[in-house]
């Protein structure tokens, strides 16, 4: 059978073809050209990790700014905490170790880090205050869909901001006015307060004249055009 030879122009145009084939399939979020791990995620973003720590694979980071870097854009980012964040990133597939840059995704499709249980389909994770890996119940920031790997406990999800919270007045919410909320988390009819996070919630709703949401009552708080309002609340 007769053979063929490619000159070095074809050679190459291959090269290139077969470069742009795997960049398109790298970008669906495989692991080394992986096609078993063939699962969309959006284009990541870099990030520096300030800690003293070394943020795990699939890591929940609080997202706290930007800021460039020879003209190159990257986050900064913190460990989560009490104070309440509504954005958060997650790392990507590598660890990243203290005063290093790595990438992370902020939205869409992700693998991420979980602490116990056993994520299903529906289940929702928040940041849990002192740790890199999501928790069940805590103000949701990804919808999970199962788990990937028991072992290293990384589960599939889809990433977005804190849309919703629940909690409770710490003072009393006057008509056109705002107040701070204590924020709870937790299953339904186990709900328990979060230590020290807070959210300044305002009103849109209440008529002219109207009384007062006492302190202390239950609240729903959404956020609409970026503003965390109180749309629904305990009866007096």
């Amino acid at each position: 059978m007769a053979g063929y030879l490619l000159s070095e122009r074809d050679m190459g145009r291959v090269s290139r073809v077969v470069r742009r084939v795997e960049g398109q399939v790298d970008s669906l979020g495989t692991t080394g050209g992986d096609s078993r791990l063939m699962i969309p995620q959006p284009v990541s973003i870099t990030f520096y990790n300030p800690t003293s720590e070394t943020i795990p694979a699939g890591g929940i980071m609080a997202i706290t700014g930007a800021a460039l870097a020879d003209k190159i854009p990257y986050l900064t980012i913190s460990k989560p905490s009490a104070t309440f964040v509504r954005s958060y990133a997650v790392n990507g597939d590598l660890p990243v170790e203290k005063e290093k840059f790595g990438q992370c995704y902020t939205s869409g499709w992700v693998r991420f880090a979980y602490d116990t249980g056993t994520p299903a389909n529906g289940d929702c994770y928040g940041a849990k205050p002192s740790q890199w890996t999501a928790s069940a119940n805590y103000p949701a920031i990804l919808d999970c869909f199962g788990i990937l790997d028991s072992t290293d406990k990384i589960a599939l999800g889809y990433l977005h901001p804190i849309d919703h919270i629940i909690g409770k007045l710490a003072g009393a919410l006057g008509e056109g006015n705002y107040a701070t909320v204590n924020v709870w988390c937790g299953a339904g009819n186990s709900e328990a307060v979060i230590t020290s996070m807070t959210v300044t919630a305002y009103d849109w709703l209440m008529k002219s004249g109207a009384t007062d949401i006492a302190s202390g009552k239950k609240v729903v708080v959404d956020w609409i055009n970026g503003v965390p309002y109180v749309t629904e609340a305990e009866c007096p």
